[in-house]
């Protein structure tokens, strides 16, 4: 299951098509994550693609960057407070936008329900001056990257949890406990399933009047 999950995330934004129909998943970091860029982090994978390199982008680590500050020279952005989000240790100077949106926008390639990316310079300075972006919209500096063997090798030695993408959880309202929220969300699915299989002695499902107390 593991080598299908990684082979899933092969990918090239270029190379995708609008029409993915990849289910696409998040890395959470696990508590012991022994690379210290990682920890606490939850990344979503990119879209499968034919390239051997795997990449996805940080979505929980909003930087001190405003967007206001990145885009000085954009009128209709000198004053916003929305912060750029720190993506990953790769091309910290390439910007890619996330964006929810009911139409597709130009340049963008849809990830999954109505959620694109961008990494179009010209898409993102015209994404980034609609109005309503700040609930809507997150702009990545960078992001991670590995080979398909590395990527492999790091889930099986426990450095990943993997969980089911969704809007909500990348555009959370509070990504500074997104990874909190996910691990409380893993360790009671752990609880779940050992609990489930249990198999109880029989005094326990008796008819015994003492049982039933």
């Amino acid at each position: 299951m593991v080598a299908c999950v990684v082979l899933m995330a092969r990918t090239s934004m270029a190379q995708e098509s609008p029409e993915t129909k990849d289910k696409l998943f998040l890395l959470v970091a696990n508590r012991d994550m022994p690379d210290p860029v990682f920890q606490h982090s939850v990344l979503l994978m990119l879209p499968a693609s034919p390239m051997s390199l795997v990449a996805g982008i940080v979505i929980n680590r909003p930087t001190k960057m405003t967007m206001g500050q990145l885009f000085s020279g954009l009128s209709k952005m000198k004053r916003s407070a929305q912060a750029v989000y720190f993506g990953g240790p790769v091309d910290l100077d390439s910007p890619i936008v996330l964006v929810r949106s009911a139409r597709a926008p130009e340049a963008a390639v849809r990830l999954f329900e109505d959620v694109y990316a961008s990494a179009d310079a010209r898409s993102i300075a015209e994404l980034m001056q609609r109005p309503g972006t700040d609930k809507d919209l997150r702009l990545y500096l960078g992001r991670a990257q590995w080979t398909l063997a590395q990527l492999h090798s790091e889930i099986l030695q426990g450095a990943w949890t993997i969980t089911a993408a969704s809007a909500a959880l990348v555009f959370s309202a509070n990504p500074d406990s997104l990874w909190q929220e996910l691990m409380d969300k893993a360790k009671m699915r752990d609880i779940e399933w050992s609990v489930g299989d249990l198999k109880w002695p029989a005094w326990a499902t008796s008819a015994d009047p003492l049982c039933a107390e």
